[in-house]
């Protein structure tokens, strides 16, 4: 993207800055893409940005050197590593390295492992870098300036040990799903992260609802559901099997309910399956149930029909 399209800012921005976002009005963390910086939340292009870092590291008189040089992701700088080599002294070096790890900060093997799953299942490149951004959020590295106090004292694994890798990694793929603009549906993340784990969704509900509380509350909302079952009943493409009219009294009767009753905000994917069953047969259509859950991506009629009765058309 050309520079004429960034969005400028007062002051230069540095990687792990949190700032106000002009597109999705968050208070948002800058995260660098190649040579540029673009918000975590919504991928906006906000400045382009320097990478060398050979203009702001200087000598002092003694010699050492200070300035800082470029930014790094999830705060400051990581610095060298001691690493393991040679054949003697083999614990030695061990210890140093592990002292140094522990020194500089950063992430721990588990969240590492928890990276690793999020890069093997993400769709796209893009996906993937969302749903990164976001485990820096839920989880951050020890020492890391951006983390937030929520964060920290608990992170977003803590309630789901001993499974809190697996359900982190779902958690996250599917806010980024979401936030892309995705049809994502959280139990299929469970199951592509943690397949054949007993009560893998009760661990899942409980890592996805304490990352809720580190987001916030305004953001964990969606701003407006009714944006999630546009995407749900674009997805479905009702068009192709009833007509125009019956559509629009299915929104409507959504919008209806959506602002009458917040458990059933909560749940636009068997609602509006519900809506599309009920008022297609008051309005002289049949279509089988299994056409219903292909649509609306359900597993069998008996989790949209327990609806009906709250519906209350």
């Amino acid at each position: 993207m050309g520079e004429a399209n960034l969005h400028s800012f007062q002051e230069q921005l540095h990687p792990g800055d949190s700032f106000d976002c002009l597109l999705c009005s968050q208070q948002s963390i800058a995260v660098l893409n190649g040579s540029v910086l673009e918000c975590s939340i919504c991928l906006l292009q906000i400045q382009d940005y320097d990478t060398t870092g050979h203009d702001r590291v200087s000598l002092d008189e003694e010699g050492r050197m200070s300035g800082r040089g470029p930014g790094s992701r999830g705060g400051r700088a990581q610095g060298s590593e001691i690493r393991v080599s040679g054949t003697s002294n083999q614990h030695r070096w061990r210890r140093l390295a592990s002292i140094d790890r522990s020194g500089r900060g950063g992430a721990s093997r588990s969240k590492t492992e928890s990276m690793g799953m999020i890069r093997e299942k993400a769709a796209t490149r893009t996906h993937e870098r969302v749903a990164l951004d976001l485990l820096d959020i839920g989880w951050p590295d020890r020492g890391a300036s951006s983390a937030t106090q929520e964060a920290k004292e608990n992170p977003m694994w803590k309630p789901a040990h001993p499974k809190g890798v697996p359900a982190s990694a779902a958690v996250c793929l599917h806010l980024a799903a979401y936030e892309l603009g995705f049809d994502s549906k959280f139990d299929e993340w469970v199951e592509i992260c943690m397949p054949g784990v007993r009560k893998s969704k009760s661990y899942g509900f409980r890592c996805l609802k304490r990352m809720r509380a580190i987001l916030g509350e305004t953001r964990l909302r969606r701003t407006s559901m009714d944006r999630e079952a546009q995407k749900i009943l674009s997805r479905a493409n009702l068009g192709e099997i009833i007509p125009s009219e019956v559509l629009e009294i299915i929104v409507d009767e959504w919008d209806r309910l959506s602002e009458s009753d917040d458990n059933l905000k909560n749940h636009p994917r068997p609602v509006l399956a519900a809506l599309c069953e009920f008022i297609s047969y008051r309005e002289g259509l049949v279509i089988p149930p299994s056409e219903i859950c292909g649509r609306f991506n359900l597993p069998s009629p008996t989790s949209f029909r327990g609806w009906m009765e709250k519906i209350k058309i």
